[in-house]
This record gives structure tokens, sequence and C-alpha cells, in this order.
């Protein structure tokens, strides 16, 4: 697995982060992208500093392959 930056390292991704907050004010997006762009790095840096109004849930799904595990693997409590 790569390094990761963390949130503190993260430059040049502000106006991004920002659109992205905005888009899941009114609902939920999908964040595409080729492999090694920074995608998870942007997503843990928005989760280390989300606006206020926002709870930030960071679940790693990579390896869930069928409905019924993502279903384990997501639930919360």
């Amino acid at each position: 697995m790569a390094t990761q930056l963390g949130a503190q390292s993260v430059f040049g991704r502000d106006k991004l982060i920002r659109r992205m907050w905005k888009h899941l004010e009114r609902g939920s997006l999908r964040f595409t992208a080729e492999r090694r762009i920074g995608k998870t790095t942007v997503m843990k840096k928005m989760a280390a500093e989300p606006p206020d109004g926002f709870e930030v849930v960071f679940l790693d799904v990579e390896g869930v392959d069928r409905p019924s595990a993502s279903s384990s693997t997501c639930s919360i409590g």
C-alpha cells in the first residue's frame, strides 16, 4: 500500500474540497479518478477538517465485493 499524506500536508486541494462540501450540502457525490491521484488523501483531509454541521465516517470498502458483505462492513453502532 502506498504511503499517504496526513491532512496537514495536503496543499492545493482547498478549492476542490470546498466544492465537494458544497455539493454534499445538497446530497451525495461520487468521487472518481485514476489510481494514485489522491482521492483517499483528499477524503481523509475532509474527515479531519469537516465544516460545522457535518459528521464524517470514513469506511474503507475496497475489499467489499458483494452487497451482503457491504452491509456488515458498513454497519455503525
